[in-house]
C-alpha cells in the first residue's frame, strides 16, 4: 500500500465530508497507516490499515457521519458485535462514492440495519 498516496486521498476526502470522533475519549492503539500490517503479519494475522481505538468497556460509540446502517453483526467471533454505516453519496474526485465506516468490538449495538443515522448519534457501547 502506498501510504503517501493513501494519506493524500484521505486529506482530499476530509475536504468533502466532515467526520465526527467515534469516542469522546480514547487511546489510539493503531494510527491510520499501512505500517502496522507488518506487526500483524509477523504474528500470523491478517493486518488492516484502519485505526484502532481503545476505550473503557461500555463507553458510548458515536456515528462518524450521516448515513444508513448497512449491516449489524452480532456473534461470538473475533469481531463480536459491529455496525457498518454507509455514508451519504460523496461527490468528488470526478466520481460519486460512498464511505463505509465500521465500528467493531462493541459490547452492545443500539441501532438496526436500515436505520438512518446522524453524525454524533450513539450507535453502540464499546466492548
Amino acid at each position: 500500500m502506498d501510504v503517501k498516496k493513501n494519506n493524500m486521498f484521505f486529506k482530499q476526502l476530509s475536504q468533502l465530508i466532515k467526520l465526527e470522533n467515534p469516542l469522546k475519549w480514547c487511546i489510539i492503539t493503531q494510527p491510520f497507516s499501512a505500517n502496522y500490517v507488518d506487526y500483524y503479519l509477523k504474528r500470523g494475522l491478517k493486518g488492516h490499515s484502519g485505526i484502532d481505538l481503545r476505550a473503557d468497556i461500555g463507553t458510548e460509540v458515536y456515528a462518524m457521519c450521516d448515513g444508513v446502517v448497512d449491516k449489524v453483526h452480532i456473534s461470538d467471533d473475533k469481531y463480536a458485535k459491529y455496525v457498518r454505516i454507509k455514508s451519504k453519496k460523496i461527490h468528488g474526485f470526478g466520481q460519486s462514492v460512498f464511505l463505509d465506516i465500521v465500528s467493531f468490538h462493541l459490547s452492545k449495538v443500539l441501532v438496526k440495519a436500515g436505520d438512518k443515522i446522524k453524525a454524533g448519534q450513539v450507535i453502540g457501547l464499546s466492548g
